[in-house]
């Protein structure tokens, strides 16, 4: 069976030497690998650069897809605090005039449109945890805005403003996500253990943009709960959204409903939540 994005996001995040690794094997190990499931010829360097010139200074690597859409990642060791990294990292890019970046240590992924207006947490408009994230979740984020077709087509970069606007209009920025695991090597996304009376259960929405979602279902006024279970069960039923409005908020819709609260979900076993316009098979 032909290894997905997914399946190498379970097993990484699942290793408890992820924390302990330093950036040499964080590129091997994890990016790299990753880069590979997206399209990317990791042997080649007329296709993934590594140590890509930047004036006097070298970043990490340099994705090049045979058109002017660049875009250059930076490395960290995995226990390495991104925040002290990003300035530079957006400074390469502005020499550059390159309109994406990533910053990673393996466990964080940060994608960043440098060429957007604001500070640096404004030009942030994406933030992926392996760890906590559910593996599809990671999958269809890496592959939406990294796989090498859609960077090639420059269909990454229009779907990422597109993203980050509607972020913008909704008052969220991609640093104030869900709160993590403060061992998050420990707890790798959709496993039992995910079931602490402070974690959030993770809920995605396919279409997978709350605005969009939300247009959608106010066509159809019905929508489709998966439950998936720590046991392995996963329960399929219909959600009536007839009270649905243009104003309503999907997700806190979602979160305040009984059976999905903070306490009730744990109880029930719970572990991860997918919301889909059309019926699951």
């Amino acid at each position: 069976m032909a290894e997905t994005i997914a399946r190498a996001v379970e097993q990484i995040s699942g290793n408890e030497s992820l924390m302990s690794l330093d950036e040499s094997a964080t590129k091997q190990m994890v990016v790299l690998r990753l880069l590979g499931l997206a399209g990317w010829d990791i042997h080649d360097m007329s296709d993934v650069m590594p140590e890509h010139a930047v004036g006097s200074r070298r970043v990490d690597y340099a994705l090049l897809p045979g058109t002017a859409n660049v875009v250059l990642i930076e490395v960290k060791r995995a226990r390495v605090n991104l925040d002290d990294h990003e300035r530079q990292l957006l400074e390469y890019c502005f020499q550059e005039g390159v309109r994406m970046a990533v910053l990673t240590n393996g466990r964080n992924w940060r994608l960043y449109l440098p060429m957007q207006p604001g500070g640096w947490e404004g030009r942030r408009f994406l933030d992926v945890d392996i760890t906590v994230q559910p593996p599809e979740t990671v999958e269809r984020l890496l592959m939406d805005f990294l796989s090498r077709e859609k960077v090639a087509r420059g269909r990454a970069f229009s779907d990422a403003e597109a993203f980050l606007r509607s972020r913008q209009r909704e008052g969220v920025t991609a640093g104030n996500s869900p709160p993590r695991s403060r061992n998050p090597a420990r707890r790798p996304a959709g496993r039992a253990d995910r079931g602490g009376r402070g974690s959030v259960l993770p809920i995605t929405l396919d279409p997978e943009h709350q605005e969009d979602f939300l247009a959608a279902l106010l066509r159809t006024k019905l929508a489709w709960f998966q439950v998936f279970y720590a046991d392995g069960r996963r329960g399929v039923r219909p959600w009536n959204a007839d009270r649905m409005s243009p104003s309503s908020n999907v997700m806190h819709n979602l979160r305040s409903r009984h059976e999905f609260r903070q306490g009730n979900w744990q109880k029930a076993g719970i572990v991860r939540l997918h919301v889909s316009i059309q019926r699951p098979d």
